[in-house]
């Protein structure tokens, strides 16, 4: 019973995870346009928000997880952030929304976004093998096995695979899919599954994990750097809790809605959250 009471927990501890030094800052508000670094008509992330000058983006292959992030589709300009239930989010906090659909459930919050992402990139490319992800207790949950129609129960203390449905690879199955993992995972097992990088190296689709009960976790979406020095900047996005769309952050240390972020010496600062710079994390 203590797994399933593992699992107990965490679904209760998610209703408040990402809450944990919380730094909302008063008066946020939609912001005058950079014309410098957003270009409004942009449709994709790549087209919206531009590099600054002397900068260019990092090289990607064409089947990379960083060419995946730099083509995601956006919303419309000064769209709202919506979250599971359909209301707007108030904290007004980006300047971009990834037009991905999002479940009326209470369910991919900020971890469950950085899973999303790197899951969608493997759906997308077919690379379903590659697709699973650690529950909190350790326990691999792979998206093959969930497709080819096992489901999970509990038996005692473990959760075991058993024959359940017809084989289907359908993107609805495949939502059904994360679902699951979003109940089990968090910024914890994340923590455990990914590995550390030098925030030196930092690339696209890593991520800034604080590992807690709750938690947080920030996306790196992509990264540029300066043609002369090699200086790179980022960009971040996020989930929150309650459950919402994915945002594109806006950096409120810069000026004029920059979204680009420097490396920094001690802490990346976050609209909502702290990290330190040694809470970088890459997929294996």
């Amino acid at each position: 019973m203590k797994i399933k009471l593992l699992f107990i927990i965490l679904i209760s501890v998610s209703a408040i995870s990402c809450k944990n030094k919380l730094l909302i800052k008063a008066g946020i508000t939609k912001a005058s346009i950079n014309e410098a670094l957003i270009d409004t008509s942009g449709t994709t992330l790549q087209t919206r928000i531009k590099c600054p000058e002397g900068y260019s983006r990092t090289v990607a292959e064409s089947n990379s997880f960083a060419t995946f992030l730099r083509n995601l589709k956006l919303k419309p300009h000064g769209t709202d952030v919506q979250l599971y239930n359909g209301k707007a989010k108030q904290v007004m906090v980006h300047c971009g929304v990834i037009d991905m659909p999002i479940r009326n459930k209470d369910l991919q919050q900020c971890a469950d976004s950085g899973i999303r992402l790197y899951a969608e990139y493997l759906y997308a490319t077919k690379q379903y093998d590659k697709m699973r992800f650690n529950f909190t207790n350790g326990q691999s949950c792979a998206y093959v096995k969930y497709a080819e129609g096992f489901r999970m129960r509990f038996e005692g203390e473990k959760a075991v695979w058993y024959p359940s449905k017809l084989k289907d690879y359908g993107y609805d199955t495949f939502l059904d899919y994360l679902d699951l993992v979003y109940m089990y995972a968090g910024s914890f097992s994340l923590s455990e599954e990914l590995i550390k990088r030098p925030i030196q190296e930092i690339a696209p689709g890593d991520l800034f994990i604080y590992p807690g009960f709750p938690g947080h976790v920030v996306i790196v979406l992509d990264v540029c750097q300066n043609d002369a020095t090699g200086e790179k900047l980022f960009l971040t996005a996020q989930g929150f809790t309650p459950a919402q769309e994915i945002e594109v952050l806006v950096n409120l240390e810069a000026k004029h809605q920059n979204p680009w972020y420097t490396i920094p010496e001690a802490n990346v600062i976050t609209p909502q959250f702290d990290f330190t710079v040694d809470q970088l994390y890459r997929w294996k």
